[in-house]
């Protein structure tokens, strides 16, 4: 687009490799609950109706398939719950996971310039768009490599 539009990038295994022992100890075995509805009706990314998209669960942190590290699998915009802790302690984890992941000194902000190409791992990179306005037009091309790993689990709606 002609003004806005940046790209932040986390490194999420760089998340699970500064988080305090005390709480990766507490989170191993933990899942958390994306909820896509969340991050798009809140975007104006869709309308209708909240079973549009039925909520998932993921491990919080998995292990990387092709380099073994661990990821922290969070994300601000579709993160719902934490399931495995106490309904009060999950609350409170799961803010300060986010507070964690979100820390300015972990983004690199692309800035984009006609002719520009990006390519990240989405196993171990959290993204989020800035700014843009949708006045401006943006043009996006993705393509996506198959794995056979599977992590998340349909939730009833």
């Amino acid at each position: 687009p002609e003004k806005g539009g940046d790209t932040g990038f986390v490194d999420t295994a760089r998340l699970y490799r500064t988080l305090p022992k005390e709480i990766k100890a507490r989170i191993q075995g933990v899942r958390i609950v994306h909820s896509y509805n969340k991050a798009h009706l809140a975007q104006n990314m869709v309308k209708g109706s909240s079973t549009l998209f039925p909520d998932v669960s993921h491990p919080l942190v998995y292990v990387h398939p092709d380099n073994g590290l661990p990821v922290l699998n969070i994300s601000p915009t579709s993160a719902k719950r934490l399931v495995g802790l106490p309904e009060d302690e999950a609350a409170e984890l799961l803010d300060f996971l986010i507070r964690h992941a979100t820390r300015e000194e972990e983004v690199y902000r692309h800035v984009w310039e006609l002719g520009d190409v990006v390519l990240w791992d989405n196993w171990r990179t959290m993204h989020n768009a800035y700014g843009h306005l949708k006045k401006h037009p943006r043009v996006m091309y993705r393509t996506t490599l198959k794995s056979d790993m599977r992590t998340g689990q349909y939730l009833a709606a």
